[in-house]
């Protein structure tokens, strides 16, 4: 007979880094969320892991040095490489919230969101973008400037094309993105980007991101 105790599982890769400097962080554990296989990441921030198929696909990565990160995934595929990750320290994290003047309220979580050009590493991202979330609250959005730190100033994303949205109660929101073209995919987050979802966890960083290609 056919076993239906047991998800199909996809043996996946993906790589942590650094905010600064891009370096692998190693000794990462990432383990799929909230429970499920977990694996250690090597010297270059590398790991591999089995992903059991699911509706709604999550990772938690943790390390002593790092504020936790969830990371919903779109979909699982044998051999699929997951999107790079970039762990935040925490006393970053701190001097991102004081620069719009908050600090993390307990039990909350962050969602930090980027819409790229598809071009890893270029700096540059999608402009002119504005986010909303359903249920409204929390303290948000605030896109971030040229260097990186949220800013009070923007109303739409600069070509460093993300943000952040601070001290969100810990469930699943929709994430509204406004003005994006039709040629976005969804490469961290549940669903299209046109109908997104995104899990919030408390005391954690959820990242989401969607890319844009040129519309040529």
């Amino acid at each position: 007979g056919i076993d239906t105790g047991h998800a199909a599982s996809y043996n996946m890769s993906g790589q942590i880094l650094q905010v600064v400097g891009g370096n692998g962080i190693e000794g990462v554990q990432v383990c799929q969320y909230p429970q499920g296989d977990c694996v250690t990441s090597d010297a270059d921030g590398q790991y591999q892991i089995a992903i059991e198929q699911e509706d709604k696909i999550q990772l938690q990565y943790t390390h002593s040095d790092y504020t936790s990160g969830v990371v919903p995934l779109p979909t699982a595929e044998e051999g699929m490489t997951i999107p790079n990750v970039s762990l935040i320290a925490p006393d970053l994290l701190t001097a991102q919230m004081s620069a719009v003047g908050l600090s993390w309220s307990a039990n909350t979580g962050i969602a930090v969101f980027s819409v790229s050009n598809g071009i890893f590493g270029d700096g540059i991202n999608v402009p002119g973008i504005q986010v909303a979330i359903s249920p409204a609250t929390g303290d948000g959005p605030f896109y971030t400037n040229s260097l990186g730190l949220p800013t009070e100033e923007l109303t739409e994303t600069s070509d460093n094309g993300g943000g952040v949205w601070i001290n969100l109660p810990a469930q699943t929101y929709d994430f509204i993105h406004q003005g994006i073209p039709s040629t976005c995919i969804t490469m961290l987050g549940w669903g299209s980007p046109y109908q997104l979802q995104i899990p919030v966890v408390g005391e954690n960083v959820t990242y989401v991101r969607i890319e844009c290609a040129d519309e040529e």
